[in-house]
């Protein structure tokens, strides 16, 4: 079986862009993730490999295709960090590590992001980087309270998953780092649009499930089933005994497509909207470009892939 033929054939109406600075980038910011990684550097040539399968550059070049050339670079850098931190909360039960080393760890990394001028935003307007600030800090407070609720075992209903995962998929991130790279800042009337709102909640619930469906094997191998949408609908109910994958993955698909549905319906609402102007024109077209592009990139990472 190819690597990810057991995912339902997921289809979506936007299209898929890639930005056109993506391979004249990609090898030195592989360089510079590398970096990051503890064995990744030329010393260990195969996890080296493994990094570079995983097309973190990519990720950031498919959702934020029309970034500004000038931006494109630290954008790349501040996702691949993402990761990186996604990858060591993910491992902290096998480091032996509680919930209080996980705050120690996000807390240490956190001064990082506030140092902001580190990434180079130095051009990004005061309002825009505490909004932005603010939701890297719901991420990683948010992935912190994570360990908390997979030490305590807890078990979550859809709905109340969908809930707890919208932070923690980083979309929010990616929707701020996205207003600008494209070069233009919302409004606080759109801002506080409540059908804008909706769309870039929409537009995590899309990604989350699309990652579900991609990752529910190697969650699977390594027991890691706890936040999974796939598994939380295979559980079923009290009332019921569980599902297939089969079923599961086909009320997944049916999910991510009846997202889309509503997330078109809410940009007709907003360009009817009083506060409708060219930047949120350019926003709509952004999160499209999130949810074509985050599909795309989940067919062509090796992220999710079981390694025998």
């Amino acid at each position: 079986m190819a690597p990810y033929d057991f995912v339902p054939n997921v289809q979506c109406s936007f299209p898929v862009k890639c930005h056109p600075l993506y391979s004249f980038i990609r090898p030195r910011l592989e360089d510079w993730a590398a970096t990051l990684e503890p064995g990744h550097g030329e010393g260990n040539p195969k996890s080296r490999k493994c990094l570079v399968a995983e097309k973190r550059v990519l990720a950031t070049c498919m959702l934020i295709p029309v970034a500004d050339d000038a931006r494109i670079e630290n954008m790349c850098k501040l996702a691949c960090w993402c990761f990186h931190v996604d990858d060591i909360l993910d491992d902290l039960q096998g480091l032996g590590a509680d919930s209080g080393g996980a705050k120690r760890l996000v807390d240490s990394y956190l001064g990082i992001i506030r140092a902001w001028q580190i990434w180079n935003f130095h051009d990004m307007p005061l309002k825009q980087y505490q909004r932005f600030a603010n939701r890297v800090s719901e991420l990683l407070e948010a992935s912190v309270n994570q360990v908390k609720l997979r030490n305590l075992k807890t078990v979550m209903g859809l709905e109340e998953l969908l809930a707890h995962r919208r932070v923690l998929v980083g979309v929010f991130v990616m929707e701020t780092l996205m207003e600008y790279g494209m070069g233009f800042e919302l409004q606080d009337d759109a801002i506080s649009n409540q059908d804008l709102q909706e769309a870039e909640s929409l537009v995590a619930d899309h990604v989350s499930c699309v990652n579900d469906l991609f990752c529910f094997l190697v969650d699977s191998a390594t027991g890691d089933t706890q936040f999974n949408i796939v598994h939380t609908i295979m559980c079923g109910n009290s009332d019921s005994k569980g599902f297939s994958f089969e079923y599961a993955a086909d009320k997944v698909h049916k999910l991510v497509q009846s997202i889309e549905h509503r997330f078109k319906k809410l940009c007709e609402n907003i360009r009817r909207s009083s506060c409708y102007n060219g930047a949120m024109e350019a926003y709509l077209e952004g999160l499209s470009h999130i949810i074509s592009g985050n599909l795309e990139w989940h067919r062509q990472t090796g992220r999710y892939k079981l390694v025998s």
